[in-house]
């Protein structure tokens, strides 16, 4: 059976009879840590742990006499499989796996647990056997990040259990200020509230306390460098390296700011609107594109196409050669804000 939202798993972990094998998956690593506890609880009533196995470390045939071993107690025996990268596997231990699958004795469980992202059925033909096999065994639990709406909507409600008012706008501009991850924003959520003590959060609170991700400062440097002055731009990039933060990643956070920049040219010359340009590009959250169409306005499209072409340049010479990685950083901003310039760069 495919659970392919977190609704569908919750009325699968409200049933009374227990699966053979469950294979959690997804990239919400908070989600799946969430309902991996709530599964053990329920298969493990006598409050034993299950046998666990490192799923980076695959011992197969000790993992077939796990699951065939009779419980001590009498009660379901339960054995895990935890951090699990079907990737990983090679195409005869993936095979060997999907085979236990299917010879799960009826009193015992085997719970597959994915590290967060790595089963792509997309891309991953273990993935694929996995989710199939799993699939025709037991279940298959799929835990993706949750939606902006029900993101505002726990949000709130950890807030309100807190004993705190968070509105809906203040909701959305946390999430916009430190992304989707769950995790991050529930603990953003804790301390807007003991800052609060009962008071409503407002905006100046959250613009105060929470520092944001690496991606939402990023937006930031992008508007820095619109401006055409390199010393502050300069400046953002230094405090991000000795914040430790990588080279690549900075990198690639600011082509995707750009990458945002140039969708927003592109839709404003074709005279589409903000839910236009998130839908034709599948952006996750809609503020996004109606950021990007905004702060695109009076730019020239193809100084901005340069400047991601520019970015991308960076990135792959920083992967796939020796290199300082400061200076091809920072050469990479200075020559993007003279292609911002029309400039020769």
């Amino acid at each position: 059976m495919i659970l392919q939202n977190e609704e569908a798993v919750k009325k699968e972990l409200s049933l009374r009879e227990a699966r053979g094998v469950y294979l959690l998956f997804g990239d919400e690593p908070a989600l799946l840590s969430l309902y991996r506890k709530k599964l053990i609880s329920r298969l493990c009533t006598d409050g034993a742990d299950p046998d666990r196995f490192d799923g980076k470390r695959l011992d197969l045939p000790a993992l077939a006499d796990a699951v065939s071993l009779l419980s001590m107690f009498g009660g379901r025996r339960v054995t895990e499989v935890a951090d699990l990268a079907p990737e990983q596997l090679s195409e005869p231990d993936c095979k060997s796996l999907c085979a236990l699958l299917g010879e799960i004795p009826p009193d015992s469980t085997l719970l597959l647990v994915c590290e967060a992202g790595s089963l792509d059925l997309k891309k991953g033909k273990n993935a694929k056997r996995l989710h199939a096999a799993a699939d025709a065994a037991g279940a298959v639990m799929t835990l993706n990040r949750r939606t902006p709406a029900e993101l505002r909507a726990t949000l709130r409600n950890r807030c309100q259990k807190k004993g705190c008012e968070l509105s809906p706008d203040e909701a959305n501009l946390l999430i916009e200020r430190c992304g989707d991850d769950l995790s991050a924003l529930l603990n953003e959520c804790d301390k807007l509230c003991a800052y609060a003590q009962g008071r409503p959060i407002t905006a100046a609170m959250i613009r105060t306390l929470c520092t944001g991700t690496i991606s939402a400062d990023l937006y930031a440097v992008a508007k820095l460098m619109l401006r055409r002055r390199p010393q502050p731009v300069l400046d953002e990039i230094d405090a991000l390296l000795r914040s430790r933060q990588p080279a690549a990643l900075i990198l690639a956070n600011l082509g995707g700011a750009f990458s945002d920049l140039a969708r927003g040219c592109a839709a404003r010359s074709a005279g589409k609107s903000g839910a236009d340009l998130a839908a034709d590009f599948s952006y996750r959250f809609a503020w996004k594109a109606s950021n990007a169409l905004r702060d695109s306005s009076g730019l020239d499209a193809k100084r901005v196409q340069r400047v991601c072409e520019i970015l991308c340049e960076a990135e792959t010479t920083l992967k796939s050669a020796s290199c300082d990685e400061r200076v091809l950083l920072e050469t990479a901003v200075v020559r993007s804000m003279l292609a911002l310039r029309g400039e020769p760069c």
